[in-house]
């Protein structure tokens, strides 16, 4: 077992920060070996981004609002105008209605969680009779699903 990590007594200057921080994450990469079809999850790193000039502009586009927060659009309207236009293309992709809604997440657990309450509560609506909810999913479906079983009473069945 490896002895337990000790936060230093000293900082360490910005480039040699940033030499660590570019090794860690080199590992990330090297840990697993991209090969076609066996992508992870998190594969979608540089390497999948053949542009290097989009890839600039990405980390440009992130380094600019790391520090907002979609939870406070009404002082932030650029967050509100980014968050409208993302509800308003994917809802023009999958035909809705213009002016139809939606609503963005943080990502993985909340978007699970938020799709089975969602889900939960229109199937409370319509089929009242049914107490004892089910959500029949696959063997792979993200843990967060099991998160929701217990949050929001709904037993998952694989």
């Amino acid at each position: 077992m490896p002895d337990q990590p000790v936060l230093p007594r000293d900082g360490v200057d910005a480039d040699t920060l940033r030499g660590m921080l570019r090794d860690l994450h080199h590992e990330d990469y090297a840990a697993v070996p991209l090969r076609a079809g066996q992508l992870t999850h998190w594969a979608l790193g540089p390497q999948a981004i053949p542009d290097a000039d989009f890839a600039k502009l990405a980390r440009e586009a992130v380094a600019q609002f790391a520090y907002e927060s979609q939870f406070y659009v009404k002082t932030q309207p650029s967050l509100k105008r980014f968050q409208d236009d993302i509800i308003s293309f994917v809802g023009g992709l999958h035909g809705a209605d213009a002016g139809a809604g939606g609503s963005i997440t943080m990502g993985g657990t909340e978007s699970n969680m938020l799709a089975m309450k969602t889900a939960r509560d229109w199937a409370r609506v319509r089929f009242p009779h049914i107490l004892k909810p089910e959500a029949v999913m696959a063997r792979t479906a993200h843990p967060s699903f099991v998160k929701g079983e217990h949050y929001l009473g709904v037993k998952t069945v694989r």
